[in-house]
Protein backbone atom coordinates (compact mmCIF):
# COMPACT_ATOMS: atom_id res chain seq x y z
CA UNK A 1 0.00 0.00 0.00
CA UNK A 2 1.89 2.62 -1.20
CA UNK A 3 -0.57 5.84 -1.97
CA UNK A 4 0.05 8.59 -0.02
CA UNK A 5 -2.71 9.33 2.48
CA UNK A 6 -3.42 13.29 3.43
CA UNK A 7 -3.55 14.40 6.94
CA UNK A 8 -6.65 16.10 8.22
CA UNK A 9 -4.99 16.87 11.22
CA UNK A 10 -1.60 18.48 8.94
CA UNK A 11 -3.94 20.18 6.92
CA UNK A 12 -5.64 21.82 10.30
CA UNK A 13 -2.49 22.94 11.51
CA UNK A 14 -1.82 24.53 8.13
CA UNK A 15 -5.05 26.80 8.24
CA UNK A 16 -4.48 27.58 11.72
CA UNK A 17 -0.75 28.51 11.46
CA UNK A 18 -2.15 30.46 8.33
CA UNK A 19 -4.72 32.32 10.33
CA UNK A 20 -7.37 30.72 7.27
CA UNK A 21 -5.93 33.28 5.02
CA UNK A 22 -5.16 32.30 1.34
CA UNK A 23 -1.40 32.60 0.74
CA UNK A 24 -2.25 33.65 -3.05
CA UNK A 25 -5.13 36.11 -2.79
CA UNK A 26 -4.94 37.15 0.90
CA UNK A 27 -9.10 36.25 1.30
CA UNK A 28 -9.81 35.22 5.03
CA UNK A 29 -13.54 33.47 4.49
CA UNK A 30 -14.64 35.05 7.28
CA UNK A 31 -14.10 38.57 6.80
CA UNK A 32 -16.21 38.31 3.45
CA UNK A 33 -18.74 35.50 4.75
CA UNK A 34 -18.54 36.39 8.50
CA UNK A 35 -19.45 34.11 11.14
CA UNK A 36 -20.21 31.25 8.13
CA UNK A 37 -16.78 31.67 7.31
CA UNK A 38 -15.07 30.98 10.50
CA UNK A 39 -12.23 28.73 10.20
CA UNK A 40 -13.24 28.13 7.10
CA UNK A 41 -9.90 27.73 4.22
CA UNK A 42 -8.07 24.85 2.21
CA UNK A 43 -4.80 23.32 2.36
CA UNK A 44 -2.79 22.64 -0.63
CA UNK A 45 0.42 20.50 -1.35
CA UNK A 46 3.14 22.78 -2.38
CA UNK A 47 4.17 20.48 -4.94
CA UNK A 48 2.22 17.91 -7.21
CA UNK A 49 1.41 14.85 -5.01
CA UNK A 50 1.83 12.89 -8.36
CA UNK A 51 5.50 13.78 -8.34
CA UNK A 52 6.14 13.04 -4.43
CA UNK A 53 7.73 9.88 -3.32
CA UNK A 54 4.57 8.03 -1.55
CA UNK A 55 7.15 6.38 1.14
CA UNK A 56 7.73 10.02 2.93
CA UNK A 57 5.37 11.70 4.88
CA UNK A 58 3.91 14.96 4.27
CA UNK A 59 5.12 17.67 6.37
CA UNK A 60 3.34 20.73 7.64
CA UNK A 61 6.11 22.60 5.47
CA UNK A 62 4.74 20.73 2.92
CA UNK A 63 1.17 22.48 2.62
CA UNK A 64 0.17 26.31 2.23
CA UNK A 65 -3.52 27.56 3.36
CA UNK A 66 -5.69 28.92 0.25
CA UNK A 67 -9.28 30.20 -0.80
CA UNK A 68 -11.16 27.20 -3.13
CA UNK A 69 -10.93 29.67 -6.07
CA UNK A 70 -7.42 29.62 -5.54
CA UNK A 71 -6.99 26.07 -4.87
CA UNK A 72 -8.67 25.34 -8.31
CA UNK A 73 -6.52 27.79 -10.01
CA UNK A 74 -3.34 26.13 -8.52
CA UNK A 75 -4.43 22.71 -9.76
CA UNK A 76 -4.84 24.11 -13.05
CA UNK A 77 -1.34 25.44 -13.40
CA UNK A 78 1.91 22.76 -13.62
CA UNK A 79 1.98 20.85 -10.16
CA UNK A 80 5.23 22.72 -9.51
CA UNK A 81 6.71 24.01 -6.43
CA UNK A 82 6.66 27.87 -7.86
CA UNK A 83 2.98 27.60 -9.21
CA UNK A 84 2.01 29.34 -6.04
CA UNK A 85 4.10 32.25 -6.58
CA UNK A 86 3.41 32.86 -10.11
CA UNK A 87 -0.61 32.44 -9.00
CA UNK A 88 0.07 35.39 -6.77
CA UNK A 89 1.91 37.69 -9.04
CA UNK A 90 -0.82 37.10 -11.71
CA UNK A 91 -3.52 38.05 -9.18
CA UNK A 92 -1.72 40.87 -7.75
CA UNK A 93 -1.26 42.28 -11.23
CA UNK A 94 -4.86 42.08 -12.11
CA UNK A 95 -5.82 43.98 -9.09
CA UNK A 96 -3.83 46.87 -10.02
Amino acid sequence: HLTRERSRFLAGQCKERDGYQCKVCDMIFEDVYGPLGRDFAEAHHRQALASLDPAIPTKLADLVTVCANCHRMLHRMDGEKGDLQKLRAMVRKWRR
